[in-house]
């Protein structure tokens, strides 16, 4: 009865770990503080510095865990481990590049957004590898009953992320006391100036399964285990 119980609640504990690439090119990872530097001085009004993303954390999510014990983890992480044969069979043992770059809005609505991303693309763009990787790991997760999410796949590095919304915006658009709305971000002049930005190529080193709210010293997420890449 317990378990039942659990179960059909499962959907409302929080995520506890996801599936990440860490994008950990100290050059990449410079270009973008540089480009929140930006942000920070030509667009103070329309955004909150605190919703900077660390450089030192920048990564792509494949999908979202809960992972309640410690014999969940150590699941999880071996079944990642267990996929290295089909992993390197889709990369074909070469190193995986790709173009970090382009400014956009997980939403429709540039002038409401919460999240601003930037794309990561093969830098051989004709085999597609990042999205087959990205796929199959999703996709062989969600069917050995680790990943619930309904959403599709986007590939992309988060960098700015909306405050959580603390107070009801007035019509204008601020909170009341005047400070601007929390939760919503008007990304239109920010498209407008760094749409096709630059951040560099970079080399994807390994997929893992990193831990929520936990980072090492350089900002990256603790890791709880790993699959290298060529």
């Amino acid at each position: 009865m317990i378990e039942q119980i659990v179960q059909e609640n499962i959907h409302k504990v929080p995520y506890t770990h996801f599936i990440s690439l860490p994008i950990s090119d100290i050059d990449v990872q410079r270009k973008v503080k540089q480009f929140q530097d930006d942000v920070a001085q030509e667009f103070l009004r329309d955004v909150d510095c605190k919703t900077f993303v660390d450089p030192g954390s920048l990564h792509i999510t494949v999908g979202m865990l809960r992972l309640l014990t410690n014999a969940q983890v150590t699941s999880a992480v071996e079944y990642l481990k267990s996929l290295h044969t089909q992993i390197y069979d889709i990369l074909g043992t070469r190193s995986l590049v790709v173009n970090v770059g382009r400014l956009r809005t997980m939403e429709k609505n540039p002038a409401k957004a919460r999240i601003l991303y930037t794309l990561a693309e093969d830098f051989e763009f004709s085999d597609h590898r990042l999205q087959r990787l990205c796929s199959f790991v999703r996709e062989s997760f969600s069917q050995a009953g680790y990943i619930d999410e309904r959403r599709d796949l986007t590939i992309h590095i988060t960098v700015i992320k909306a405050r959580a919304p603390s107070q009801k915006p007035t019509e204008a658009g601020f909170a009341e006391g005047g400070h601007r709305s929390a939760g919503i971000i008007n990304a239109v002049p920010l498209l407008k100036r760094f749409d096709m930005m630059s951040f560099g190529t970079c080399r994807l080193g390994q997929v893992q399964i990193a831990k929520r709210f936990h980072h090492t010293e350089s900002g990256a997420y603790d890791s709880e285990g790993c699959v290298l890449l060529p």
